[in-house]
């Protein structure tokens, strides 16, 4: 099998790989036309035509990142799935002596489970860490995805710079606006100020959980304010045992549409079966989301 790497989106068969890529992913997971051209001379960007001989197998799109290799997008030609170009592809990508990272979706569905088994006869380890993926257009939000890794599973060293580099490398040319959860339109993510009593409501909240949260709630709502994009972030440790609790509390206040804001999930600590949990929560409330260790600084500032 040949990897040809593309970087002129005028070529002939640019034409034909964007095709396979419209095709292969949902709307929300690509770039458009004129971004994912522009792309393709970025240096660390590998836009990896493969092919047999003269005929065209599939696009394998990854980036040179530090000390690991993560691919973005990978798609065999719809009449030759399943006859193991796939994994001939990732083996060679794999062979190579460079820890590979990529994405799949959360394994829900038969075909979700069946994606993530087959990455694992390859030789990937899924990953604990909640994660959520950038938006690539605007209009959308950021999608929960499970982070897997050859050979081996991640440290949290390698998981976090990854997740940087994610951020501020790969998603770089798709940086938008934030959705208000209510009315959709595109608003950008403001903050409460935060000050010495805030500070200290926000340490009784990590000690008694869900009770404190739902205290805090009333008297936020009750106090007149000019924030109408509200996000809590809920500190996660341990085995996040307090997570449900207080994020039901959070949910029987949206459904009293006492609450319009959204809520993060941000790993203060988390065990990889509280890393596990808080994936399952974001999951099941599109309103929740996940900030990863370390990184609770860089999200804010977005």
């Amino acid at each position: 099998m040949d990897f040809i790497r593309l970087t002129d989106p005028a070529a002939p068969e640019f034409e034909t790989a964007f095709a396979l890529y419209e095709v292969s992913f949902p709307v929300h997971e690509q770039r458009t036309r004129p971004a994912q051209a522009a792309r393709l001379s970025h240096p660390e960007y590998r836009y990896m035509l493969l092919y047999e001989g003269d005929q065209f197998q599939g696009i394998l799109l990854y980036w040179e990142g530090p000390g690991f290799r993560y691919v973005e997008h990978f798609a065999i030609a719809p009449e030759l799935r399943g006859g193991g170009v796939g994994a001939r592809a990732l083996a060679e990508l794999c062979g190579q002596g460079i820890p590979v990272i990529l994405e799949i979706d959360p394994p829900v569905d038969e075909i979700s489970v069946r994606r993530q088994h087959f990455y694992e006869r390859c030789g990937f380890s899924k990953n604990p860490f909640p994660h959520v993926h950038p938006p690539y257009r605007k209009g959308f939000r950021g999608h929960p995805l499970v982070v897997m890794s050859a050979p081996g599973a991640l440290t949290q060293e390698t998981y976090d710079r990854f997740a940087g580099y994610l951020q501020n490398a790969v998603m770089s040319d798709c940086v938008f606006p934030a959705l208000s959860p209510r009315s959709g339109h595109r608003i950008a993510r403001r903050w409460c100020p935060v000050g010495p009593v805030t500070e200290a409501i926000l340490a009784l909240l990590c000690a008694v959980g869900a009770a404190a949260l739902l205290w805090l709630l009333f008297g936020w709502l009750v106090r007149p304010a000019s924030v109408h994009n509200l996000w809590i972030v809920i500190p996660g440790r341990g085995n996040g045992n307090l997570l449900e609790a207080a994020l039901r509390q959070l949910a029987w206040l949206r459904r009293a549409g006492l609450f319009r804001g959204e809520a993060v999930i941000w790993d203060a600590g988390l065990t990889p079966e509280g890393r596990e949990l808080a994936l399952r929560l974001a999951l099941r409330w599109s309103w929740v989301t996940c900030c990863p260790s370390g990184a609770l600084e860089e999200w804010l500032g977005q």
